[in-house]
């Protein structure tokens, strides 16, 4: 059994002029290649977050969020309802103001989260390498 090349013949030196030009586009404007990038992966999570339903632990911070006020949601916590830190609850707060029902907006800060993790990732390679 043989195994045909992904490139080959006269595609070889037009894929790596292509893939040559790419780099240099994403050498000369880095930003803007980072933005592209992270806007492409958060479009990628906000369809993630839309289509897939709530996971079990995600079912049980719904439920949490749902109790009156935050002293009961701490109070909850202290009695081990759930492993999540204090902090994590009240991030999610204003935003289960809006509806404790949407997965979009109960990911919306995990989300945001991941863009400013990637932005301080960023920041620190082009400062250091």
């Amino acid at each position: 059994m043989t195994t045909s090349p992904l490139v080959t013949g006269k595609q070889a030196p037009t894929l790596v002029r292509k893939a040559e030009t790419v780099y240099a586009i994403i050498d000369r404007h880095p930003g803007s290649s980072f933005a592209v990038t992270l806007g492409f992966f958060v479009l990628c999570f906000v369809a993630f977050a839309i289509r897939i339903p709530f996971w079990a632990d995600e079912i049980l911070t719904c439920q949490m969020l749902r109790l009156p006020d935050f002293k009961e949601i701490l109070r909850a916590l202290a009695d081990g309802c759930d492993q999540s830190a204090p902090l994590f609850y009240a991030i999610l707060l204003p935003f289960a103001k809006l509806s404790t029902t949407s997965e979009l907006i109960l990911r919306l800060p995990s989300i945001a989260g991941f863009c400013a993790m990637c932005w301080g990732v960023y920041a620190f390679a082009i400062r250091h390498f």
